[in-house]
């Protein structure tokens, strides 16, 4: 299937059609990561941003408890990718890449600074914008990082697939209290939007 899609894209750009980004989930894969990332919010998991030592790797901390990073780390490992080991590996392999500080599997996914440190290495960036003509580009399974307040107080959610009328995305996230899927996209400023893809096809970047 993956191949297919790349002969398409190749095909696309020749002749200059209208396309997706390249980096895509498929729509299996898209359904596992909203559906796991939408079980948090059935489950009504607790916010609870305390520091835990965990297992490594697949580790986590208690199921009925998390933060919004903890809910992608558990969306994204429903097609097989732990961004525990991920980060914590990459963190070890490039360390300049993500500041002071020793790697800690413990915590480092948890972050979001870290996630997108990540997500701008290894998975594919896509649009902040989000006009009619650049809705498309917002698929489900991908990642929506904000700046809650202008000041680097940063959040993380999943994009769902269910939509408003008007064809904007909910979001599923942990925001405070309990996770929610919710049309929030625009509630903070938009600094990231990511699209990561199974272990086995993450292009590497040193």
């Amino acid at each position: 299937m993956r191949r297919v899609v790349q002969v398409f894209v190749s095909v696309a750009v020749v002749f200059g059609m209208d396309i997706l980004p390249t980096f895509a989930l498929t729509y299996a894969e898209q359904r596992q990561v909203v559906d796991r990332a939408r079980e948090e919010v059935f489950k009504r998991v607790l916010y609870d941003p305390s520091y835990q030592k965990i297992k490594y790797p697949d580790g986590d901390i208690d199921p009925s408890r998390g933060v919004c990073t903890d809910l992608v780390v558990r969306a994204l490992r429903a097609i097989d990718l732990d961004l525990q080991k991920e980060i914590y590996e990459d963190r070890k392999r490039c360390p300049k890449a993500y500041g002071k500080g020793r790697p800690d599997p413990n915590i480092d996914h948890r972050r979001c600074r870290n996630q997108m440190i990540w997500m701008k290495r290894h998975a594919e960036a896509l649009t902040l914008e989000t006009d009619s003509d650049k809705l498309k580009q917002w698929q489900p399974g991908d990642l929506v990082y904000w700046d809650l307040n202008g000041k680097g107080l940063l959040h993380v959610g999943v994009i769902s697939n269910m939509k408003k009328m008007d064809g904007m995305p909910l979001v599923i996230h942990n925001v405070g209290f309990y996770p929610t899927e919710a049309p929030v996209l625009l509630e903070w400023k938009i600094i990231g939007h990511f699209r990561a893809d199974s272990p086995g096809n993450l292009p590497e970047q040193g």
